[in-house]
């Protein structure tokens, strides 16, 4: 799927563009903002939707979601990125698993975690293979 903000390429489960981060138009997510319907006239908004009564009660206040994109929080933690990285050191196929799981995660953040994560996988294995060949001889 296209984006229509920027023209970058994405997967068609993605709900925000992976180049400028905008929400996307043909995503169900993206979708019933605003007017509907021929008559004009907007949606109540609903309780889930962020919406909350101001202290006097009257009017009422829209809360932000977070952005999905926002770089400065964290998506993949420390302690997550250093437990991945010892268990596919011990067992690559952990490194392998995880990694194409977090490939196909839209944040970059995660996508480039789990690029890391598949890297290492397939060096240890190549590792342990060499290994194994060594002690045979």
């Amino acid at each position: 799927m296209r984006c229509p903000t920027c023209e970058a390429e994405n997967s068609e489960e993605a709900q925000f563009c992976v180049q400028c981060h905008k929400p996307l138009a043909d995503h169900p997510s993206a979708q019933g903002d605003g007017v509907h319907s021929s008559q004009g006239r907007q949606d109540t908004p609903q309780p889930s939707e962020g919406i909350h009564t101001s202290e006097s009660g009257n009017e009422p206040s829209r809360t932000e979601n977070p952005d999905p994109f926002d770089t400065n929080v964290k998506r993949v933690s420390a302690g997550v990125n250093i437990g991945i990285i010892i268990g596919t050191i011990l067992f690559p196929v952990i490194g392998v698993a995880m990694g194409y799981t977090y490939l196909k995660k839209d944040h970059p953040e995660e996508r480039k975690a789990g690029r890391n994560w598949l890297i290492l996988g397939v060096v240890m294995f190549i590792v342990n293979i060499m290994l194994i060949n060594m002690l045979k001889k």
